[in-house]
């Protein structure tokens, strides 16, 4: 349901991209996944894993073998809105206004929803940093990561929580909203999702007011303001730097993949997020971001900066972010000891998000091609590809963690599995996109659930029913975090 603010790559495929078109065979039914594997003498790495014939999403036999009925979309949509936009979950502990969440959330409600996708961009122009502080990380045009109020929340959890975020973040009860800034994207998230809405409805919307830190602006000058701080993020290497202010009360990434195992070396070990860091998915945003910032912007020689600060990015990334052992984008550039960036050449899922933006729109088919197959040809083997969609990490890490870690290598999460297939389609790919937005529906209608991200096994099988041994009773998986059962961005997906 999401709409990008980009114009789809002209169709011309090359030999290698029909070969792997041709290995995704399209389900007769929405919901149903293939019934057998199809492989490819001549790209053996894009062979399908076959899925278990309890994947056949059949809503009969749901109903019997899990005893559960597949989830209203609309229906939990509801349950996570309230007047101050749009909640992360509808329970647990993400009852709060996030700022990447709600952005995406707007992003794939744009066609069916305009009302909540304006709703969306007001809240999070309201929540826009006019000031640097340290604590929460706030700086002027930077959009929030997480802003909470007790009274949104339920139980003694929010609770819990909000206190926690008061003494690390805030420091002060005297705000009725806690508000940090611990991300990179949400800002060129916030402007792909304006510049998106004023694609489809009118730039009418960038003359209306809002309140920001008790003052009015308008929303064109919040465009103008998350723009300048993008821009401003820009370090000598050509490339948008991220590098934390409060090491203490700070999230350990600043991307969607947050937490402290998202990004490891191959060896398991963690990456240096104290210094720099470069976040390839981060890039892509910007630049699309900044495409988007430009064209709405009512002067030509700002049109003009922006448009060739978004080129300049992409030809930075594309020079500087590709490992040569892999043969694709490295998960990030970390700061090194001797103070230069250096590569991170660990395959992550996040190479398939870069397909979702105009990364590789400038290019003739023929250079495209060396980019994106290896791309694609990663995400369709074992490595990534699982019955419910796409592993956060690559399998053949599985063992450096010692736990099913967040964003790891037995977790595939729905919205990063419906971002890559955005990114397929736009590509050119449809089959393979369907395929990935049926493996995804298979895995919501099989458990019941909106799950925040699914367990899965190294064969691929999603583990719906399974018991955390960090609780201290028996179990299939020694997990880091359990999922939440209403993830706004799953519905959204």
């Amino acid at each position: 349901m999401s709409a990008e603010n980009q114009e789809k790559p002209q169709n011309t495929q090359n030999e290698e991209f029909v070969a792997a078109e041709a290995l995704a065979k399209r389900s007769e039914a929405v919901v149903g996944l293939m019934s057998e594997s199809v492989t490819s003498e001549n790209n053996p790495d894009l062979a399908w894993v076959k899925p278990s014939e309890s994947a056949v999403c059949d809503p009969d036999v749901i109903q019997e073998e899990h005893d559960c009925q597949p989830p209203s979309a609309l229906k939990n949509l509801q349950a996570i809105e309230s007047e101050a936009g749009v909640q992360a979950s509808a329970e647990g502990k993400y009852q709060a206004v996030f700022g990447r969440d709600s952005a995406v959330m707007g992003l794939e409600i744009l066609d069916e929803n305009p009302r909540l996708a304006k709703k969306i961009i007001i809240s999070l122009a309201e929540r826009q940093g006019t000031k640097e502080v340290d604590k929460t990380e706030e700086s002027p045009g930077k959009i929030h990561h997480e802003s909470r109020n007790e009274k949104y929340g339920k139980g003694l959890l929010q609770h819990s929580i909000a206190k926690v975020v008061e003494q690390a973040w805030v420091g002060s009860s005297d705000d009725e909203w806690k508000t940090s800034y611990f991300a990179a994207d949400s800002t060129p998230l916030y402007l792909k999702l304006i510049g998106g809405y004023c694609t489809k409805y009118g730039v009418e919307v960038l003359d209306e007011e809002v309140t920001r830190n008790g003052e009015k602006v308008t929303l064109r000058e919040t465009v103008g303001d998350a723009a300048a701080w993008i821009m401003g993020q820009i370090g000598e290497a050509g490339l948008v730097e991220v590098e934390r202010r409060n090491k203490f009360g700070n999230y350990f990434g600043q991307t969607w993949k947050d937490s402290l195992t998202a990004y490891v070396h191959p060896d398991g070990s963690l990456v240096n997020i104290t210094g720099r860091i470069v976040y390839p998915e981060i890039q892509s945003l910007s630049i699309d971001a900044l495409m988007a910032a430009a064209q709405i912007t009512a002067e030509e020689d700002e049109k003009e900066k922006l448009l060739a600060a978004a080129q300049s990015l992409r030809e930075q990334v594309r020079a500087q972010m590709v490992s040569s052992e892999t043969g694709t984008f490295v998960s990030c550039l970390e700061e090194g000891k001797s103070g230069e960036l250096e590569k991170v050449g660990t395959l992550e899922s996040s190479i398939g998000r870069l397909l979702n933006s105009s990364l590789f729109d400038d290019l003739a088919p023929s250079e495209r091609k060396d980019f994106v197959q290896p791309i694609v040809e990663k995400l369709f083997s074992k490595n990534f590809l699982t019955e419910v969609g796409i592993r956060s990490r690559a399998l053949q890490y599985a063992d450096g963690i010692s736990v099913a870690d967040y964003h790891g290598s037995f977790v595939s999460w729905p919205t990063d599995t419906y971002q890559i297939a955005e990114g397929l389609r736009h590509q050119g790919f449809d089959k393979l996109a369907e395929q990935l937005e049926t493996r995804l529906l298979n895995g919501v209608n099989m458990s019941g659930k909106n799950y925040e991200f699914f367990f899965v096994d190294r064969d691929g099988n999603p583990i719906l029913d399974y018991v955390s041994k960090r609780t201290g009773k028996d179990g299939e998986i020694v997990d880091q975090f359990a999922p939440e059962h209403e993830q706004g961005w799953t519905i959204t997906a």
